[in-house]
């Protein structure tokens, strides 16, 4: 099979899917049996309904094998693949658990969780969605060795006497869904018989009773998992470190005879194949990083899946490089190369600094090592921990607008969040402390929220497919969601720095140090949303001391903030047998929660975005890029165990050429040697997205970095196009 001569094929297999009626049942069908299953075993515990649900589906759904594609198999069961991929019916039933049921067996706390979203301060949740099987195990076990492995940690708890009704349920639930895996399997295989396909049978067939042997065994077992996986709520974040998890069937297929050309072709499929699958904020992908040695872990297969990647020009997958500030010049200016071509999609990730962030949580690098960043950037440490990378995302700048108001929003004056504040503080000393004071009440409503949420979170969620893959709940016999994990945290992201550092200097130097306007004024200001102000507000803006030009105050300022954050968040007991974790990435948050804070002091008017991720605020970043690193470095990065994505925006023209590209590098490798955490970005200009806005026919495969994925920049709706090209300009809000 040729590659280029079939992708026409493999684009919109899913959209275009000719499933064979004749093998299984219309969604809506399979649907009505999962719901009567549901209602005719109303006293059968969640985790085996679970399980029963996940054979169903995969039993009745329709097939499909396109002749096109080296991975053919398709199963169908309901998704929506005319954008990003939705539930199909199975995960529906599963969603409906969580936003219906959930409200109604936590009744209080669901309440005081919808109240701080409304108000704009944080969603505390539990994250049922962030999961990484463990790969490693799957590979090397196959599913047959995953059974056994099961079956022999049963006896062994019930050798030691204390195997209970509990354990029981977890096994036999686990079983059932590895029993779905196997079944896709055998499905396939039928299937594929009557077609005549003998080689898929014969490589199927030997999956079906061992671990894989071959490069196409080992990528088609990932995709069976990651298939039957996201069958149901959860979404499958990562697929392990590939380079080093194939490696070994790299060097089986060049013993082989097998050329590089033809190992390519193997990923060209794959990574068209998730593509084509439109998962949701895209799909991870992990190449590289350091050993427990300390030494870089690249190989000739990291070269070849990068090739094969630069070649599609695809966003999906998004690929997450594990880095460090020794990463070897070859890697480095490789990546660096494809994001001056567009490649957009990619972040490189510090293995230094998260080493260290994992000491702060008590993890030592013997262990930390193994992580991999999780969805968008979080790192997490495959098949041990299981982190919560998305309990929830704080809002730093609604402290802001609590200590302004003295407790309440300036949206909802009629609710006071925290406590009353008072209202005029003498000094700037004062007003900061009473902003910490609210900061220190948000932290403490939002964790301990996570924390009474946690206790239903297996009655509500259990997920026996992901357990059976992990060592620590197989030998214990405990479902993930039950306390199964070796190590179970969770993740308070903190984002909207630069609009709560910006906002506290305004009020600094307005208020106290020049004394230009009083705070009262500066309330009737707010509360106008500047109308009749704006000599005041274009002065704010004007301002020069803004976070994210390497000044001294804003860079103190931010430090002080996320180290006071850390302090409150970095180690608290989870209630889940962990600790919280401190993340610091916003993704589309700060649109929502920027929609639901009214106007703050730095100029930004109520209801528009709050700065995101670690970002300066628009227009505010006026020293350039390195000036703006040099703040985010200013920061401690590891503090941030739950990831920290540093943002940037260079003009094509500053890294054209040769001594371009190595200035580029240059800048990623001082930025690890400085103590950044992880970078991400867009190598564009206003001229570009100006004319792709304008003509967008001409530009269908520009991509642009939204947070922790890419988007096509002509799919992108107009008010979000606008943001970017703002940002190209240098423009405020």
């Amino acid at each position: 099979m040729n590659f280029w001569d079939n992708r026409n094929f493999l684009k919109n297999q899913y959209e275009k899917a000719q499933w064979d009626n004749s093998t299984g049942l219309l969604p809506e069908e399979t649907n009505k049996i999962l719901r009567d299953f549901i209602k005719n075993n109303p006293n059968m515990h969640k985790a085996l309904i679970r399980s029963n649900l996940l054979n169903i589906v995969v039993e009745k759904g329709r097939l499909e094998l396109n002749k096109y594609d080296l991975f053919p198999d398709k199963i169908d069961h309901g998704v929506n693949y005319t954008q990003n991929a939705t539930f199909g019916v199975y995960g529906q039933i599963c969603a409906e658990d969580y936003y219906i049921e959930f409200d109604k067996i936590a009744v209080e706390e669901r309440k005081r969780r919808k109240r701080l979203g409304v108000l704009g301060a944080s969603i505390p949740d539990v994250d049922f969605w962030h999961t990484a099987f463990d790969f490693n195990r799957i590979l090397r076990l196959g599913v047959n060795g995953l059974v056994e492995e099961l079956n022999n940690a049963e006896n062994n708890l019930k050798n030691s006497n204390s195997y209970c009704e509990e354990n029981q349920i977890f096994y036999d639930s686990a079983r059932l869904s590895l029993n779905a895996v196997k079944r896709y399997i055998e499905r396939f295989i039928e299937y594929a018989q009557k077609h005549n396909l003998n080689h898929y049978c014969d490589d199927m067939s030997y999956l079906l009773t061992n671990p894989p042997k071959t490069l196409w065994q080992a990528l088609q077992l990932l995709r069976i998992f990651l298939t039957v996986g996201e069958l149901g709520f959860e979404r499958i974040r990562e697929l392990g470190v590939i380079d080093n998890l194939l490696y070994p069937y790299y060097l089986r297929e060049k013993d082989l005879g097998k050329t590089d050309e033809e190992i390519k072709e193997y990923f060209l499929y794959f990574f068209e194949r998730i593509n084509a699958e439109k998962r949701y904020a895209d799909q991870p992908i992990c190449l590289a990083g350091l050993d427990k040695n300390g030494l870089y872990t690249d190989n000739e297969l990291t070269y070849i899946i990068l090739d094969a990647y630069d070649e599609l020009g695809n966003h999906n997958p998004k690929l997450h490089i594990k880095s460090c500030a020794s990463m070897p010049d070859k890697l480095l200016l490789k990546i660096a190369d494809m994001i001056r071509r567009g490649h957009s999609s990619i972040i490189l990730v510090n293995d230094e600094i998260v080493f260290k962030a994992y000491e702060k949580i008590g993890i030592g690098k013997d262990i930390s090592y193994k992580y991999l960043p999780l969805g968008c950037n979080e790192p997490v440490i495959l098949g041990i921990e299981d982190a919560r990378i998305c309990s929830t995302w704080l809002n730093l700048a609604k402290a802001v607008e609590l200590a302004v108001f003295g407790g309440a929003g300036s949206l909802h004056m009629d609710d006071i969040l925290t406590f009353k504040s008072e209202l005029n503080p003498i000094t700037f000393d004062q007003f900061y402390s009473i902003y910490l004071h609210h900061l220190r009440h948000l932290i403490d409503m939002t964790a301990n929220s996570i924390i009474e949420q946690t206790n239903y979170q297996y009655q509500i969620n259990p997920f026996p497919l992901y357990s059976a893959t992990l060592e620590s709940c197989v030998e214990s016999g405990k479902d993930v969601f039950n306390n199964g994990a070796a190590i179970r945290n969770s993740t308070i992201k903190c984002f909207a720095i630069a609009t709560a550092v910006d906002s506290l200097l305004a009020v600094k130097h307005f208020v106290y140090d020049n004394k230009e306007v009083t705070m009262e004024t500066l309330r009737t200001a707010l509360l106008n949303d500047w109308n009749g102000y704006e000599e005041l507000r274009a002065k704010i803006l004007k301002s020069p001391i803004k976070w994210g030009n390497n000044l001294k105050e804003p860079n103190a300022l931010a430090k002080d903030i996320t180290d006071f954050c850390a302090k409150l968040i970095i180690g608290r007991p989870n209630g889940n047998g962990g600790v919280f974790r401190m993340g610091g990435d916003s993704v589309n948050f700060a649109e929502e929660y920027g929609s639901r804070t009214g106007a703050t002091p730095d100029g930004r008017k109520s209801r528009q975005t709050l700065s995101k991720n670690i970002r300066p605020v628009n227009g505010m970043e006026k020293n350039g890029l390195l000036a703006y690193l040099n703040s985010v470095t200013y920061i401690d990065n590891s503090n941030f165990v739950g990831g920290l994505p540093t943002d940037f925006m260079i003009h094509p023209t500053a890294v054209e050429g040769e001594t371009g590209l190595k200035a580029l590098a240059t800048i990623f490798r001082t930025f690890f040697k400085n103590g950044g955490m992880s970078i991400q970005g867009n190598i564009t200009s206003a001229e570009i997205l100006e004319d792709a806005q304008k003509h967008p026919e001409q530009y269908p495969n520009l991509q642009v970095r939204v947070c922790g994925w890419n988007e096509y920049f002509v799919n992108m709706q107009p008010h979000l196009q606008d943001d970017f090209i703002k940002r190209a300009k240098g423009e405020s809000f």
